[in-house]
């Protein structure tokens, strides 16, 4: 791992930034592995096609390496903008440890951040954001989590691979979560306790730290990716609770998609 921290360091500095259409639109295919839950033991696969659409905006900006922003102020070295992170939904019968429980739903988490960029290569991030879980039925607020995140960037042309552009990205992550947000995922209610699995309150505190990855080859309409994240939870708020049940887990993702149109400009 410190090996490419450091290559990935040394060489950023060579990166070279071309302009981008302002839009494009494709079709694509990926994988992905991801837990179920945060410090779920259990993971889901899912692969499927997808459509792909990407706009770059002064105000509203949405890609493949960034997802969707909205800035509020830009600068060269500095943004405010607003943006989040989600996690996805569980039917709660397929997983042993939350069985007889309710689903878990679809949580989305927006807020504004602010970035920092003081060298072309790096970029400082801190977020807060208000969640909102997203069941069918019954829309709610789910409290509030605060992100710091460090991002090391390194984009170049391979001459070897016949000018395929490759982008390079890690990133460290740490985040918190408000009681409420936590609760969702580690409380266990009266009613929901077993001879396994009793009764807890969750807390506000740190949720996780992730160490994260993303590889992606260009060439002509063709985007190639491959990522993966690792998470560590051994210094959780709420590990003490009988829902969390792993200090690390290992996420991970491959995918393919090729620009059908793209605008001039």
């Amino acid at each position: 791992m410190k090996v490419l921290f450091f290559i990935l360091l040394g060489t950023t500095l060579y990166a070279a930034e071309e302009s981008q259409p302002k839009w494009d639109f494709g079709i694509g295919f990926g994988g992905v592995r991801f837990e179920q839950y945060p410090a779920s033991d259990q993971y889901t696969q899912l692969a499927l096609p997808i459509p792909t659409f990407e706009y770059r905006g002064d105000i509203l900006y949405a890609d493949d390496r960034d997802g969707a922003q909205i800035f509020l102020f830009r600068s060269e070295k500095l943004k405010l903008e607003i943006s989040g992170f989600g996690y996805p939904p569980l039917d709660s019968s397929e997983n042993s440890a939350r069985k007889g429980m309710e689903d878990l739903p679809a949580l989305l988490a927006l807020g504004p951040q602010l970035l920092y960029k003081p060298v072309d290569w790096l970029e400082l991030i801190l977020g807060y954001y208000e969640s909102l879980s997203l069941a069918v039925d019954n829309q709610k607020a789910s409290g509030s989590a605060l992100q710091m995140r460090a991002v090391l960037n390194h984009e170049w042309k391979s001459e070897i691979l016949s000018e395929t552009k490759i982008f390079n990205r890690l990133f460290f992550t740490s985040r918190f979560g408000s009681r409420k947000l936590q609760a969702l995922y580690y409380d266990v209610e009266n009613q929901d306790a077993t001879a396994t699995r009793t009764q807890f309150r969750s807390r506000s505190g740190l949720l996780s730290q992730e160490l994260g990855y993303l590889l992606q080859f260009q060439k002509l309409r063709w985007n190639t990716y491959v990522g993966w994240a690792y998470t560590d939870y051994s210094d959780s708020a709420n590990k003490k609770s009988p829902l969390f049940l792993t200090e690390q887990a290992f996420t991970f993702f491959i995918g393919v998609n090729y620009i059908l149109k793209e605008s001039k400009n």
